[in-house]
This record gives C-alpha cells, structure tokens and sequence, in this order.
C-alpha cells in the first residue's frame, strides 16, 4: 500500500468462547484479556494472526514484541500458512469443525478462491465432520456458496466439497 493510501482495518475486543451450542454459534462469550487466547479460538492459521503485542512476551513470527512495541502476533504459524498457500484449522481441525460447521464451507471458499491447499489433517476433519453442515442454516450456506461461485475456478472448490461429502447433504441431487 502506497503511503497515504487508505486501507481497511478491523479492530474487535478479545474473546473467549465456551460450549457451541448447534454448530454455528457459541453458549456463552466472555471479554478475554489476551491476544492469544483471542487468536486461538479462530478457524484456520490464516486468520489467526494480529498486529499488537503479547504482553511482554515474544511474538512467535521471529520478531520480538515487546509491551508497547507492535509486531506481528502468529502463534499458530499463520503467515508461514500463508506464505505457503495452505489453509490449517487452528487446533484440532474435529473439534474446530464440531463448534462451527461452518467453518468447512469456509475452508472450501477459502482454497477455492484464495488457490491455497487443505492440509491433510484438515482435510480429514472436514471428511469426518461432514453431516455437520446439515445443521447450518441454508442463508449462511448460500453466502458461502454465492462468494465461492464468484472465485477465480469454482470447480475446484465444487470438487473439493465432493471430495470432502460436503456435497451431499447440501445438495442430494
């Protein structure tokens, strides 16, 4: 970005949540007061990165964030994901997938529309968890779908949803 050029920035509370309640939306969320408790509920690597301090401690991307001096905040290994093209679940990919199934179609439109690959662990998540997605309402299931079928090759993401039984229970026929 050239200087003076605006660019968007999302600024948000830190979070933590407890217990999904129909595989979309959590019981209960509670203010957190860390950054990485905040990344660690986050569905993949890639979107579990942010631009603040530790607290203190070091930043894990290689550059030291001390209190007060900002620096990239990548516990998961985000922008290495990124640099690498591939889309990881942040934890255990099941457990990510059984708290919100729609983080599968995510990872769908994601690889689809950003040309990343699903890592394999991921990938067998989604494969297990599928019957999830029956769950989802159809509104946030078509959002997902309309933003995938608008991505540079959407077959890739169709075969994707084929090869993981996302397929099925959106669309039997």
């Amino acid at each position: 970005v050239r200087a003076g050029a605006e660019r968007p920035v999302e600024i948000t509370t830190f979070r933590v949540d407890h217990d999904y309640a129909d595989f979309r939306r959590p019981h209960r969320i509670e203010f957190g007061d860390t950054i990485e408790a905040d990344l660690a509920r986050r569905d993949f690597t890639v979107n579990a990165m942010a631009w603040g301090t530790t607290g203190g401690g070091p930043a894990t991307s290689g550059a030291s964030a001390t209190s007060g001096a900002p620096a990239l905040v990548d516990p998961h290994g985000g922008h290495d994901d990124t640099v690498g093209g591939v889309l990881r679940a942040v934890g255990d990919p099941r457990a990510r997938f059984e708290e919100d199934a729609l983080r599968m179609i995510r990872a769908v439109r994601l690889a689809a529309t950003l040309g990343f690959g699903v890592e394999p662990a991921t990938l067998a998540g989604m494969q297990a968890r599928s019957s999830l997605v029956a769950h989802l309402s159809g509104e946030r299931i078509a959002t997902e779908l309309d933003k995938l079928l608008a991505a540079p090759v959407p077959s890739i993401g169709l075969r994707l949803m084929s090869d993981t039984a996302l397929l099925a229970p959106i669309s039997p026929e």
